[in-house]
């Protein structure tokens, strides 16, 4: 692909800048060098110097949205959604079939939330999931107030 032709190029590539035994072509100074070369700003994502995370997502989500809360769990379960749901019903497999707990109301939360992840697909329809669903709406609610 060549940089000169590409209007808007929005990509976050996770690459550790070490020095990994890995082909020259592969290495990320190679790559950094490339791209800077072309014309593009390479920002570190796992430190984030610039703050370019979080303006972005204070720009998206407003003024309530931090970037402390997107972890790996959450990209996780917004990138892959089906599959956090088989994690989560495998890891509490016995607690989600007890008979004792049946009828509880939080359990049956539980299990919709569970069945609802199993059915999100985040990519059909050219769908580009940024950020998990729940974060999104929890920032739009009013910071609720510490007494």
């Amino acid at each position: 692909m060549c940089l000169e032709h590409v209007e808007h190029w929005e990509r976050i590539a996770s690459r550790q800048e070490t020095g990994l035994l890995i082909p020259s072509d592969y290495e990320s100074g190679f790559v950094r060098e490339l791209l800077e070369a072309a014309g593009a700003k390479v920002l570190n994502s796992f430190t984030d110097d610039e703050d370019a995370f979080k303006r972005d997502l204070k720009g998206r989500f407003g003024d309530n949205a931090r970037d402390s809360d997107v972890d790996d769990s959450s990209d996780f379960v917004c990138f892959f959604p089906s599959l956090t749901s088989g994690v989560v019903e495998t890891a509490l497999r016995r607690e989600l079939l007890d008979p004792a707990d049946d009828e509880s109301k939080d359990l049956k939360r539980i299990n919709k939330r569970i069945d609802g992840l199993r059915r999100l697909r985040p990519y059909s329809g050219g769908g580009r999931p940024f950020i998990e669903d729940r974060l999104s709406r929890e920032w739009q609610k009013p910071p609720q107030a510490v007494w």
